[in-house]
C-alpha cells in the first residue's frame, strides 16, 4: 500500500553524490539511517546537516535513534534452538560493528551459561543482507567432520543464502538441520 513515503536506498558511487546530496536532490523530507558504516564520512556529514534523522542501533548527540536489544535478543535465540535440543550451534554473524560485537558477546555468553561448547569453526562472518556470503559459510559449515545442527544468521536474507546451500545439498530444514534468522520478518516465516 502507498503510504506516500518515498524509500531509496543510498548506494555509494551512484551518480557520484554523497548521501547529503542525494538527499537534497530528491527533497527527502527525514532520513532513516541503519545497518551502515556510521562513521563513514558521508554518513556523518548526513547526520550533521539540516536533515532531520533517525538512526536504528547507533546514537548521535542530539539525534533521534532507537536501539535494539541485540544482547537479549540473542539469548533469546539462543534459548530458543536450546530447548528444542540443539547442542551443536553454528553462528554465522554480521561484519565488526557495534551491533555484531554485542550479538557475539551474548552468543558466547548464553552458550556457555547453557552448557553449549562452541568450536571455532562454528563461527564465521557474512556482511549483513549478504545472502551469497552467508550461503559460502554454510557450506563450509556443512563440510566439517561434526557440522552442526542448527545455524544462527545475522538476518533473515543471509538466512536465505543459507537455506539455499542447505538444500542445494539435498538436506530437509529442519528434519536435517534447523536454521534461524535474527530479524523475524514477515518472509522469514514462509
Amino acid at each position: 500500500e502507498d503510504k506516500g513515503y518515498d524509500i531509496t536506498f543510498l548506494n555509494k558511487g551512484r551518480n557520484n553524490m554523497s548521501y547529503l546530496e542525494h538527499c537534497r536532490y530528491r527533497g527527502f523530507d527525514g532520513v532513516v539511517i541503519a545497518c551502515v558504516n556510521f562513521y563513514d564520512e558521508q554518513v556523518v556529514e548526513l547526520v550533521r546537516s539540516n536533515i532531520p534523522v533517525v538512526t536504528i542501533d547507533h546514537m548521535f548527540n542530539n539525534r533521534i535513534g532507537v536501539m535494539s536489544d541485540n544482547v537479549d535478543g540473542i539469548r533469546q535465540l539462543l534459548e530458543f534452538v536450546y530447548e528444542r535440543g540443539h547442542r551443536k550451534v553454528a553462528y554465522i554473524h554480521g561484519a565488526d560493528s557495534a551491533v555484531t560485537r554485542e550479538r557475539l558477546s551474548s552468543f558466547y555468553l548464553n552458550a556457555q551459561r547453557l552448557g553449549l561448547e562452541i568450536p571455532d569453526e562454528y563461527v564465521g562472518e557474512a556482511a549483513y543482507r549478504d545472502s551469497v556470503a552467508a550461503g559460502e559459510r554454510t557450506r563450509e559449515l556443512l563440510d566439517l567432520k561434526n557440522p552442526p545442527t542448527c545455524i544462527l544468521y545475522p538476518d533473515d536474507v543471509a538466512c536465505f543464502g543459507g537455506i539455499s546451500a542447505i538444500t542445494e545439498r539435498g538436506l530437509r530444514i529442519p528434519e536435517d538441520i534447523s536454521v534461524v534468522g535474527y530479524d523475524g520478518l514477515r518472509i522469514g516465516r514462509h
